[in-house]
């Protein structure tokens, strides 16, 4: 195994730091209990950071820092070294444990891991308590071993091992959640946006300690707000500081938690930092689920609401196109040409319409089948839609028949753009696979909207009656209504094509 130098040789100066500082400044000087281990936390989040790398580095860690303990206590180095090698031991197997216990609480709760408020039971039983419950009594017993401790009963040892594993239990609760934090990049919005906020409870929660306890209660108001404004991050670092300060406080002899004997004073602390851990963590899980539920609820309203808009518009174009070439149909023609005639009415603006139909149809279907039909269909249609107007509107009346809209066009106008159309369709055979070309030519009807037209009817029986001169006279060709004869607009006249 090659240990990396710099990981590992942050490890150990954090650990022996961690320790340091938690017996200078973090013990209730009258018993010489440890509020919080810090090291233990620091230990667990080596171990998870650096896999096997961390276990030796903490062994040294432990030894390095106990040893310079031990000897200004006389503690011979002969004797003294060997139990700190296993009392060192002791603790790289309590961060090997709360490794893998996190790594197995991790791949049991997947991506969801420390995001739900119904996790926290099991990550603070398998992660931080277990660890803690199978290796205090095991070191507890070396230092009994070693004289370091005294316990004339069983009492007094049971005692002595629950405060060592509420020290060690508070350093892995209050500094493992910041390690899954800033892995899932969560600290650095709240440094940058809280760190205010985080510095003003900690004055409060300071002033409490020193000046007057009662203040104290002043933390929980405080700390509801960064577990909704900041969410379980927020939390965690609102813990730590209140964690530490409450450390400094039993150190110092403040009087917030000073109990009878330095026994209850520690356990009142402990019981403050634990009830503040669990209740906040809970309540900043609920907030951060009930965010992530609003917000998965709006995405899928959202995407409902989009897919009902798709919906609509499907059934819109259904009701609108004609299914097989994808222009409008007959019924949204109608409607949109009313809609034309009565602006040009309004506004005294010309309007000209083309009734087209494929000569010799039929053929195509007889000779070439049905599907090549289809084709000859869409081709046609396509071609028309491309070289035509935003403002004109093209359409499928019927069969091979289509009508062509022109808002704002004469007849004569008119007239050029059904010989352009002619001359495009004849022009340009429909191309299918290795087939031989197949040639069509279309004839076409033209008129244009007269004050004498009463109703849309009127405008395309002229266009119809100018189709049928067109196929009439030869196909191919492109008939206006103002070159028809008037005894072929006649009333009740009836034509067959």
């Amino acid at each position: 195994m090659r240990i990396k130098p710099k990981p590992a040789l942050l490890l150990l100066c954090s650990y022996m730091l961690a320790a340091w500082l938690s017996i200078r400044l973090g013990t209730i000087q009258s018993a010489y209990l440890v509020v919080i281990w810090l090291a233990s936390g620091i230990a667990m989040m080596g171990a998870i950071q650096l896999g096997r790398q961390a276990y030796p580095v903490i062994l040294i860690g432990h030894v390095l820092i106990n040893f310079a303990l031990y000897r200004q206590n006389q503690q011979q180095w002969f004797t003294l070294f060997p139990a700190l090698l296993v009392s060192g031991g002791i603790d790289a197997l309590q961060a090997w444990l709360g490794n893998y216990y996190y790594r197995r609480t991790r791949r049991y709760f997947g991506a969801a891991f420390w995001q739900k408020a119904a996790q926290l039971p099991r990550i603070w039983y398998q992660i931080c308590a277990i660890p803690v419950l199978l290796t205090t009594p095991l070191l507890v017993l070396l230092w009994y071993g070693m004289g370091l401790i005294q316990a004339h009963n069983w009492s007094e040892w049971a005692m002595i091992t629950f405060i060592q594993a509420l020290s060690n239990f508070a350093g892995v609760l209050l500094l493992l959640p910041l390690l899954e934090d800033w892995r899932q990049q969560r600290l650095q919005p709240v440094l940058r946006q809280g760190l205010p906020l985080l510095v003003g409870l900690s004055l409060l929660v300071g002033v409490a300690l020193f000046v007057d306890r009662h203040l104290m209660i002043l933390s929980l108001p405080v700390m509801l707000y960064i577990a909704i404004r900041h969410q379980i991050s927020g939390v965690h670092l609102g813990l730590l500081l209140v964690g530490l300060l409450c450390a400094l406080g039993g150190h110092f002899g403040g009087s917030g938690f000073i109990g009878d004997t330095p026994t209850e004073t520690f356990l009142n602390l402990q019981l403050f930092i634990f009830s503040l851990a669990f209740t906040f963590q809970f309540h900043a899980l609920i907030q951060q689920e009930k965010a992530q539920q609003t917000a998965n609820l709006e995405a899928e309203v959202a995407a409902r609401t989009n897919a009902l808009m798709q919906a609509n518009k499907h059934l819109s174009e259904l009701a609108t196109t004609d299914e097989l070439t994808q222009v409008y149909n007959r019924r949204e023609w109608q409607r949109r040409c009313a809609e034309a005639v009565v602006r040009a009415r309004r506004y005294k603006q010309p309007l000209s319409i083309i009734l087209l139909d494929i000569d010799h149809f039929k053929k195509i279907n007889d000779q070439h089948g049905h599907l090549l039909g289809d084709l000859a269909l869409k081709h046609l249609s396509r071609l028309c839609s491309q070289h035509l107007r935003a403002i004109d509107t093209f359409a499928r009346w019927g069969g091979e028949e289509f009508v062509i809209l022109l808002p704002d066009t004469e007849l004569e106008q008119a007239n050029l753009v059904a010989e352009k159309i002619r001359s495009l369709i004849e022009r340009n055979p429909l191309l299918v696979d290795q087939r031989p070309p197949i040639h069509f030519t279309i004839s076409l009807g033209v008129t244009a909207l007269s004050v004498m037209d009463l109703t849309l009817d009127d405008l395309l029986g002229r266009a119809d009656e100018a189709l049928y001169v067109a196929k009439a006279s030869g196909r191919n060709r492109v008939i206006n209504s103002a070159s028809v004869s008037t005894s072929y607009l006649s009333p009740g006249n009836s034509h067959h094509r």
